[in-house]
């Protein structure tokens, strides 16, 4: 199981690494963030789910409930969100619970 967190923190990292290398929009068209969220809703399902910051950016993730599909997008300082990347079939992760001695108090 530490394995598998271990390489999902790695596809995190990697995934945010180049988020941040390459412009958002270079990547893909822009829209406005409520526009772009209203039709994730209605056309796929999908919902926000997390959010953080890179490169002064916020990149967001949306995914239907089932995980059906998901979006990643990156939000621009001026209000514009630009999707990076879309699929099918997220799970999400949960972090192990710290063993015995291993960032326990």
């Amino acid at each position: 199981m530490d394995a598998m967190f271990r390489r999902g923190r790695l596809i995190a990292l990697s995934l945010a690494a180049a988020v941040a290398s390459t412009p958002a929009s270079a990547a893909s068209p822009c829209y406005p963030r409520d526009a772009i969220h209203a039709h994730l809703a209605e056309r796929y399902g999908e919902r926000p789910i997390g959010i953080g910051v890179t490169a002064g950016q916020l990149v967001e993730l949306l995914t239907r409930p089932d995980g059906a599909s998901w979006t990643i997008l990156v939000i621009r300082p001026d209000g514009l969100a630009c999707p990076v990347a879309a699929g099918e079939d997220w799970t999400g992760v949960s972090a192990p619970t710290p063993e015995r001695g291993e960032g326990s108090l």
